[in-house]
C-alpha cells in the first residue's frame, strides 16, 4: 500500500501547475442564461454525428460499440486496422475564442449569439487560492468556462472541424457510404484507418489542423496500436506535430483498455484493481 500511496503523490504532486484545472464560480442566473440560450440556438449548436459526447441519450459504450463494429469490419476484410488515439493538450483550458468564433461564424450562427458570447468571453476573469492566500485577479484570454453550461456544446462545435477535414479527404475507414475514420467523446480523439499510410494521411490533416486554429496535440500522450492478423509486424513509424508517436500494446479509451490483438479486445484489469484496492 504504501508503494501505491508513493506513486498516487508523485503523480499528484502539489507543486506542478500542470495538475490544477481551473474551474467556474458561476450563479444560478447565469446557468438560467446559458440554458436558454442553447435551447433557442439549438439549431446551430449541433456537433457531427461521430461526436458521442455531450448527447442526451448517448455515452461511452456507443463510442466503444461503434469502434468495435468498424474494426470488426476492417478484419473481415482480412485488412488489419491502425488506430491512433490523439490527446488535446488542455483542451478545454487552452481553446483559442477567436478560432471559436470564427468556426461560429462558417455556420451563420445569429449575430446577436455571437456579440453576447464575445462580450460574455471578454469579462471572464480568474485568480489563483494557494492555501489563505489569494492572487489579483486576472482575464482569460482562452479557453471555455469549466462548469459552464453552455461550455459543452462550444467545444463540441470547435473540435467539429477536425471530423469535417477528415471526412472530406476521404482518408479512414468506411462502412458502406458512411465514414467512420475519426471518433470523438468530448476531447478523445481516435483514427481508425486500414493502412498506415492513410493513417499518416489523417495524422498530418490533423497536424494542420492544429496549426490553423491554435491547439495542440500532446504526442507523449498520443499513441498508435495494430488489431488485426498482422498486429505484430513492425511497422513504419507515424509522425504528429513532427513528433513520432509510440507504438503500443494497449491504450486507454473511454475507460477501458484497447489492446493490440488479432481482433478487438478489452481489458478491464486496471479497473478491477482500482475495485480490491478500494
Amino acid at each position: 500500500m504504501l508503494s501505491v500511496l508513493f506513486r498516487l503523490m508523485l503523480v499528484y504532486d502539489s507543486t506542478v501547475a500542470d495538475n490544477y484545472r481551473a474551474i467556474t464560480i458561476s450563479p444560478c442566473i447565469s446557468k438560467a442564461f446559458e440554458s436558454c440560450f442553447i435551447s433557442i440556438f439549438s439549431p446551430w449548436l449541433e456537433s457531427d454525428i461521430l461526436q458521442f459526447g455531450f448527447k442526451k441519450g448517448m455515452g461511452c459504450r456507443d463510442a466503444i460499440y461503434t469502434v468495435k463494429g468498424v474494426v470488426n469490419h476492417i478484419n473481415s476484410n482480412g485488412s488489419t486496422a491502425v488506430l491512433c488515439a490523439l490527446d488535446l493538450t488542455k483542451a478545454f483550458d487552452k481553446m483559442n475564442h477567436y478560432s471559436l468564433y470564427i468556426k461560429l461564424m462558417d455556420r451563420n450562427i445569429p449575430k446577436c449569439f455571437l456579440d453576447v458570447l464575445l462580450r460574455w468571453y471578454l469579462k471572464c476573469f480568474a485568480y489563483v487560492r494557494w492555501g489563505t492566500t489569494i492572487s489579483k485577479t486576472f482575464q482569460l484570454l482562452c479557453g471555455v468556462r469549466q462548469g459552464g453550461v453552455l461550455s459543452p456544446c462550444l467545444f463540441a462545435l470547435f473540435i467539429d472541424s477536425v471530423i469535417q477535414k477528415l471526412r472530406a479527404s476521404g482518408y479512414g475507414s468506411w462502412v458502406g457510404k458512411f465514414y467512420f475514420g475519426c471518433i470523438l467523446y468530448a476531447d478523445d480523439i481516435l483514427l481508425v484507418s486500414h493502412s498506415i499510410h492513410v493513417m499518416q494521411l489523417m495524422l498530418d490533416i490533423c497536424s494542420k489542423e492544429a496549426e490553423n486554429f491554435d491547439f495542440s496535440f500532446n504526442t507523449r500522450k498520443s499513441v498508435a496500436l495494430w488489431i488485426g492478423p498482422r498486429f505484430r509486424h513492425i511497422c513504419a513509424p507515424l509522425t504528429l506535430c513532427k513528433a513520432e508517436l509510440q507504438y503500443v500494446d494497449k491504450t486507454k479509451y473511454l475507460g477501458v483498455e484497447l489492446l493490440a490483438a488479432r481482433s478487438f479486445k478489452c481489458s478491464f484489469e486496471h479497473a478491477k484493481i482500482k475495485f480490491y484496492f478500494l
